[in-house]
């Protein structure tokens, strides 16, 4: 009798373990399907990560991007930087300011001090692109290498991204268009411009700028950095 019930009792917890095991595969299998039909939000972010295997950033960060290639008022934007940049960008956004790539470009044009702090004077600005096409750029200045000997671990090291969304009519986005250089001015998204002698100085055909700060959606930096560009944009970054 002793021995029948203990039996029994085996197979009680038996059956007890293979159910719960069968219910928590049911769950997995569930959130497989919904995440695949496109319903994540039943989902904490930290459980579709764990399903997927993309990480919680880099999860948002497409969605970021998924929810503006759906809304025709907003236009996504990147702003490529380095990673010792990132907590002071997460605080504050990106602040207009006058860049060490540009004012190295100013003192290659002219010695003359005067006419150097004239231009910084009303050149600060914060450069945005419709591609995230600087990363390797940066990562390259920052480590003092070559553009073409840059790799993916450098990327992670030093690389940061910000994805910035901006409603199509702002009126402090500006576009550096060819048209609008060749007439003399540079036009804002809403129709306001800016004469050219207000430009500031760096500006090139293509450029698209603010010339106030500018809050970010989200910043990648590290092994999020590196998934998202792989996942998005492999072109863009080294293959190793």
């Amino acid at each position: 009798m002793g021995s029948n019930g203990g039996t029994e009792s085996i197979f009680v917890l038996k059956i007890f373990i293979i159910g719960n095991a069968l219910r928590s595969l049911e769950i997995y299998i569930m959130k497989i399907y919904h995440i695949s039909q496109e319903q994540p939000w039943l989902f904490p972010v930290e459980e579709i990560s764990e399903v997927t295997g993309i990480g919680p950033k880099v999860f948002e960060a497409e969605k970021i991007m998924e929810n503006a290639l759906h809304d025709e008022d907003v236009v996504l934007l990147f702003h490529s930087g380095t990673s010792d940049q990132d907590e002071d960008i997460v605080k504050y956004g990106l602040i207009a300011q006058f860049g060490e790539w540009v004012e190295e470009v100013l003192h290659g044009a002219t010695d003359d001090m005067d006419a150097i702090q004239s231009i910084k004077s009303k050149s600060e600005a914060v450069f945005l692109s419709r591609m995230p096409s600087w990363i390797t750029i940066k990562v390259a200045r920052k480590m003092e290498k070559s553009f073409q000997n840059v790799t993916l671990d450098d990327i992670r090291e030093c690389g940061q991204l910000c994805l910035v969304t901006v409603y199509n009519n702002s009126s402090d986005i500006y576009e550096a268009t060819e048209d609008g250089i060749y007439r003399g001015y540079v036009e804002s998204w809403w129709g306001s411009s800016l004469e050219n002698d207000q430009v500031p100085f760096g500006v090139e055909t293509g450029d698209i700028f603010s010339t106030g700060n500018v809050g970010v959606d989200i910043t990648l930096t590290g092994n999020d950095l590196v998934m998202f560009m792989q996942r998005n944009f492999p072109d863009e970054i080294p293959d190793q």
